[in-house]
């Protein structure tokens, strides 16, 4: 019965997901709870074989009550939901600069990249309870070449936060511009997310993602003539769109990931990788390895 009732639990996240009625991230929040499993398959091993195995019925109500509760706080705002903080970060752009570097680490969150900056780097950061700290150095390269590297790191609230339970419903927000003057490596690492990354007029030389649940929207340029993605996520929905003038070669590291590459007509080459009808000819390229848990992978040419 316990595994009956954890299968319906999970069954029924999907669904609800799919029909946009929550968003991938309530997984994350329902994972937090695994101790309850602890607790019932401890009832079950007290009561088995004793006159109170009538008991073990109550295992299957202690998981989908669980489950109800989570969907519940994760639809209707807490108390403490509004106590929202928010700061602004920006990185002048010095002429030395030759390239870029930004990681960004939060436990959940919302992110929104773009361009449309004359800085290196211009950041609006909403929080809850714990401000994200911000880390700034440069690496010189030459007497006039500097890598400008920011760091963004934000505590697990899930641990920290006065109110935990209220952490149903926080997700920070990160809105941050940057420059599309030298080429950028974007390092983001978070649990449950929701990521759109509009980089049409940046130079991005590498974005590399670690994600645990979440929906993914990412927008590349043309503007270098090769650039790097490399994605490592668990359940996600992920949506890619890159110009038509690129050729572009996919690395998939699951067979549970649907995607629609046949349907553009990328082949599969000896080395496992899938191949764009133009990579070849092109002079501008765009290597995408994925490593997904359960999920969706979309491409498209614009």
């Amino acid at each position: 019965m316990i595994w009956g009732s954890i299968l319906i639990c999970f069954g029924c996240t999907f669904l609800l997901i799919n029909l946009g009625y929550l968003e991938w991230s309530v997984l994350h929040k329902v994972l937090l709870l695994w101790p309850i499993l602890l607790i019932v398959i401890g009832i079950e091993h007290l009561v088995s074989n004793t006159r109170f195995h009538f008991l073990r019925f109550l295992t299957p109500l202690i998981i989908l009550g669980t489950f109800f509760l989570v969907i519940l706080k994760a639809a209707v705002p807490g108390e403490h939901i509004q106590n929202q903080s928010s700061i602004h970060f920006s990185q002048p752009l010095d002429k030395n600069m030759s390239s870029g570097e930004v990681l960004l680490e939060s436990g959940t969150g919302n992110f929104f990249i773009s361009g449309g900056t004359s800085d290196f780097l211009d950041a609006d950061l909403s929080y809850y309870d714990y401000a994200p700290k911000i880390e700034n150095n440069k690496e010189t390269l030459s007497d006039t070449s500097v890598t400008q590297k920011v760091n963004i790191q934000m505590e697990d609230e899930n641990f920290h936060s006065p109110h935990p339970f209220d952490s149903f419903n926080r997700n920070n927000l990160w809105k941050i511009k940057l420059t599309n003057q030298i080429p950028i490596n974007i390092d983001l690492n978070t649990g449950a997310c929701k990521v759109n990354m509009d980089m049409s007029t940046l130079k991005i030389e590498s974005l590399n993602m670690n994600v645990g649940v979440g929906e993914i929207k990412l927008k590349f340029s043309d503007l270098l003539p090769n650039a790097k993605v490399n994605i490592n996520g668990g359940v996600s929905k992920l949506l890619i769109s890159v110009p038509k003038t690129l050729g572009v070669k996919v690395l998939l590291d699951n067979a549970l990931s649907e995607n629609n590459l046949k349907k553009l007509r990328f082949t599969k080459g000896s080395d496992e990788c899938y191949y764009s009808p133009d990579y070849s000819t092109s002079v501008n390229k765009i290597e995408i390895d994925l490593s997904l848990g359960v999920s969706r992978f979309t491409l498209t040419r614009y």
